[in-house]
């Protein structure tokens, strides 16, 4: 299962509460036929409408933790989606008790809900098969159950077309030898290892969360093409000193470490009208830093060298 572009949708940016033209946290990101939810803040359900995303395509929702503006999003999401017809299953991975947490609306919906709770901290959940990619998750420093995630899009394998003439390799069982690794056709078996002209890595997006600086989410966010970091203060803030939240001087230094292509900051304290002036701290450390802002859409090509394209949504 292999797409040719992934897609970063920035609704909220910010943190604790909605604030001015900040939605509390809530990013999208879109392949060509899956959906991922980086936490459902308040409203985050506006979202699909905002970026004209379909309703109906397989959606996984990823809660970090359960301080009320990175989940109470999600009922009315959930509710959303029964109003509007959805079918199609929608899987939620958060921390425990998070199923508990949403047990209190007592809702009923039109489409099978599927929750997987983190207890562990760390692991790996292959949902290639369901939504065509993978999710590291590691425990953030920040309240007890909180995770950060490093999702990881497959790898696109290129056939080496002459090979596979040579070869008498019939043209419909080509894709299934991508997908599978090996088919038999016309009496033989084929291998997909002798068959390569190239493989491309899959795109690698990590997310921090809420989180103090954080050495394991640095080493599972190694080589991402980009890292979506909290940035609540600024460095000069005290605050920063004495809360389990990132400055913008903690994420540059772990995009650095982290060896990223891009950093991208979020989750922006209400004290900031303008948080550009994070990103010009985070810049001296890590100069391919731009802050997130509702709207913002990020394009990865699944193709290397990897293209990154930046621009302002203006309308479906």
């Amino acid at each position: 299962m292999t797409c040719n572009r992934v897609s970063i949708h920035f609704w909220g940016v910010s943190a604790t509460r909605p604030f001015a033209g900040r939605e509390p946290p809530c990013i999208i990101i879109t392949s060509y036929n899956s959906i991922v939810m980086l936490d459902a803040g308040e409203g985050c359900q506006k979202a699909f409408e905002y970026f004209g995303l379909g309703l109906n395509r397989k959606i996984v929702v990823l809660i970090s933790h359960l301080h009320g503006d990175h989940y109470l999003g999600l009922p009315a999401l959930l509710h959303t989606l029964s109003l509007s017809g959805r079918s199609e299953e929608l899987i939620v991975v958060g921390p425990p008790h998070l199923r508990r947490a949403l047990q209190v609306y007592d809702a009923q919906y039109g489409f099978p809900l599927v929750f997987a709770e983190l207890w562990g901290a760390q692991g790996v959940i292959d949902l290639k098969r369901q939504a065509g990619f993978t999710v590291t998750y590691t425990a953030a420093p920040h309240i007890p159950f909180s995770y950060s995630f490093v999702i990881k899009y497959p790898d696109v394998q290129h056939l080496d077309p002459t090979k596979l003439d040579e070869a008498g390799m019939p043209r419909e069982v080509r894709r299934a030898l991508i997908e599978q690794g090996r088919v038999a056709a016309g009496g033989r078996e084929f291998r997909l290892e002798d068959f390569l002209k190239g493989v491309d890595p899959g795109p690698i997006i990590a997310y921090s969360g809420d989180t103090l600086p954080s050495a394991a989410f640095i080493a599972k966010a190694k080589g991402a093409d980009v890292m979506i970091h909290e940035a609540t203060f600024s460095e000069t803030e005290e605050k920063a000193k004495i809360v389990p939240h990132s400055s913008s001087v903690d994420a540059a230094e772990a995009a650095l470490k982290a060896k990223v292509k891009l950093l991208v900051l979020t989750h922006f304290s209400t004290r900031y009208k303008d948080p550009e002036r994070l990103a010009d701290e985070a810049r001296r450390i890590f100069p391919r830093t731009i802050c997130a802002f509702k709207g913002l859409v990020i394009q990865l090509s699944t193709k290397t060298p990897r293209s990154i394209i930046l621009r302002r949504f203006e309308g479906s």
